[in-house]
């Protein structure tokens, strides 16, 4: 059962995530994802996947609270640069009370500020699972696990999802 929810949650999540132009629902479509490598760590039950599982939580919540951050200070900053000089402050909270909500909102923000641009862009590299980042090296316990115990087929899965992940996060870089 936990495999398939593993299959089904690596599955769902990222082509589902392709889809998105919201950043919440695009992180709520990667969680999904990340989920379906949690479990692919707990179905395998040995020393190792435990092991995996626990780092890549972990990491997970690190890179999680980071983006989240990043983005409440994006928001803000946007906020601060757009409407400075506004006098009608109570016509610039919009119904979801955040600042920032589509992925457009947050192109060319590089150009405003590049150190806050990089820290989100380094984060979203650790989502996708590229190294030398600290998602990759989660990631490749989960693998190293799975193909240990004979789940290759799933191993295949999870690094086709994987791409298809860094795919949305790259829209959000861009």
């Amino acid at each position: 059962i936990l495999l398939l929810s593993s299959l089904l949650s690596l599955i769902i999540g990222s082509i589902l995530g392709l889809t998105q132009f919201r950043i919440k629902r695009l992180f709520a479509y990667s969680t999904i994802s990340h989920v379906g490598f949690i479990l692919l760590a707990l179905s395998i039950n040995s020393t190792e996947s435990i092991q995996s599982y626990l780092f890549y939580i972990l990491q997970y919540t690190i890179s999680n609270l980071n983006a989240f951050i990043i983005l409440v200070t994006i928001g803000y900053s946007l906020y601060l640069y757009t409407y400075k000089n506004e006098k009608q402050k109570d016509k610039l909270i919009d119904q979801n009370n955040s600042p920032v909500q589509l992925i457009e909102q947050i192109k060319g923000y590089f150009y405003i500020n590049p150190f806050i641009s990089i820290s989100l862009s380094i984060t979203l590299f650790s989502f996708a699972g590229i190294p030398p980042i600290i998602g990759f090296f989660a990631k490749q316990m989960i693998f190293s696990a799975a193909l240990d115990n004979g789940y290759i087929f799933m191993v295949i899965i999870a690094i086709l999802t994987s791409v298809i992940g860094a795919a949305y996060y790259l829209s959000l870089i861009k």
